[in-house]
């Protein structure tokens, strides 16, 4: 009996330190940062596959939505309900006042830098190139 007390002592031991090392893997910055500049991708890709223009804006710091229509240049563009992005716990867009178009080339229409923030206050740029290319800074 005394042998079946110190297992599982011992592995409720074990446990703890386990779980506190598994917090030291969220990342909220880093999560946010890779999250905003893989939906960049998705968002062109789907741009070059659907020969259409897609333009991404900010919806809150916490969502990114896409719109499509024919050009950049349109007037009236279509919300695309399947390109949403919400920003994992922990992580805000900064900047509310921007949007990048892709066209159907895969092209960006600005060079635009979005900002990520974390609860601690730190920051990490992602930029979209006029290429059409995403680079962390």
């Amino acid at each position: 009996m005394f042998e079946l007390v110190a297992v599982v002592g011992v592995m409720t031991l074990l446990l703890l330190i386990a779980v506190s090392n598994l917090k030291e893997l969220n990342r909220p910055l880093l999560n946010g940062t890779a999250h905003v500049t893989s939906y960049l991708k998705q968002v062109r890709a789907k741009a070059l596959t659907a020969t259409s223009a897609y333009e991404i804006y900010p919806l809150s710091p916490t969502e990114l939505r896409a719109r499509f229509a024919n050009s950049c240049n349109a007037t009236e563009f279509t919300d695309d309900p399947l390109l949403t992005l919400t920003m994992p716990d922990g992580a805000v867009i900064v900047e509310s006042e921007w949007t990048v178009c892709f066209n159907s080339r895969g092209l960006a229409s600005d060079n635009v830098t979005i900002s990520v923030q974390d609860l601690d206050l730190q920051q990490r740029q992602v930029e979209v190139l006029l290429g059409g290319s995403v680079r962390v800074m």
